[in-house]
């Protein structure tokens, strides 16, 4: 009897365990069957994010090819206009003035344009020297086509548009104001301050020689754009195409001079031996007068607020 009995419970044992036993293997094979769909789906996600990683990778690289083109032209478009502005105040042909700019410089790239800012021929390149600005360098540039067009393969003809002289509208007494709105003062020290020229010396030259105030009555500086009495290379006195091309022509005698001869303008020695020259051409004979007008003109100055720029 009790034999029949653990026969019973064990069957139904038994019976109770297969299911159970087949329960667990189709849940085991489940979650089997689940994990290797979750890696395969995790592996799946990983490649989407590496490929999306790569991808916008690829997006920044080009992303940062652009804004250095973008720049490299924005850049450009800036010199260009500065060519353009100082080419229009000499009455220059302003595609042929880019034109031959661009050549020059392989379209601003030359490795030798880049050190020195200097817009010059090979030949030329030790004469006109190297700058510290592009504008310095791009005026030194437009003057010398202005001057000397055969230096760039061109001519006057092809260069020169107008021989007409610019007046600006003169009030005596009150500021001359120039086409850029700036003073002739702030502009003439903008100037100066491109080249490297005590701007307060210089301008107490171009009062003391032009007239006062700044606005002058020389009628070279009215009607010829001349600052300072300047002769051309034949003894007449020289005209210019504008104002601005004047004080130009202005500042860069005087730095002519000055570096050509060693002289510290900013010194009563230096502006002595630089009257010498700059009024009898000779270093030899100096001119204490005029320095003592320049020196009163620059105590003048020095008690204004003439140069700056609001």
């Amino acid at each position: 009897m009790d034999k029949t009995k653990s026969k019973l419970r064990l069957r139904k044992s038994v019976v109770i365990s297969v299911p159970i036993i087949v329960v667990l293997l189709i849940v085991g094979s489940i979650l089997i069957i689940n994990r290797d769909k979750l890696f395969a789906k995790e592996t799946e996600v990983e490649k989407i994010e590496t490929a999306w990683f790569n991808e916008e990778t690829s997006f920044r690289l080009a992303d940062s090819e652009y804004l250095k083109s973008l720049n490299k032209l924005i850049e450009d478009r800036k010199k260009d206009n500065t060519i353009i502005t100082y080419a229009e105040k000499y009455h220059l042909n302003i595609e042929k003035a880019l034109e031959i700019a661009h050549n020059i410089t392989n379209n601003y790239e030359d490795e030798y344009f880049i050190e020195s800012n200097s817009i010059a021929p090979t030949a030329y390149r030790n004469r006109i020297g190297s700058y510290d600005s592009f504008e310095a360098g791009a005026i030194i540039f437009v003057r010398d086509l202005y001057i000397h067009p055969e230096r760039y393969g061109t001519n006057a003809n092809e260069m020169i548009i107008s021989n007409k002289v610019d007046l600006v509208d003169f009030t005596y007494g009150q500021p001359l104001y120039l086409s850029n709105g700036l003073t002739f003062e702030q502009y003439y020290g903008h100037i100066a301050d491109l080249f490297g020229v005590d701007k307060t010396t210089a301008l107490a030259m171009a009062f003391h020689e032009s007239g006062y105030p700044t606005t002058g009555t020389s009628g070279l500086f009215l009607y010829n754009n001349n600052i300072g009495g300047i002769k051309c290379g034949t003894g007449c006195w020289a005209s210019y195409p504008s104002m601005e091309a004047g004080i130009i022509a202005h500042i860069m005698t005087v730095k002519s001079i000055a570096d050509g001869y060693g002289l510290d303008i900013t010194t009563d020695s230096g502006l002595l031996a630089f009257s010498g020259v700059y009024v009898r051409g000779n270093i030899n004979k100096p001119t204490e007068l005029w320095v003592n007008r320049v020196n009163y003109f620059k105590n003048y100055i020095d008690s204004k607020d003439m140069f700056k720029i609001n």
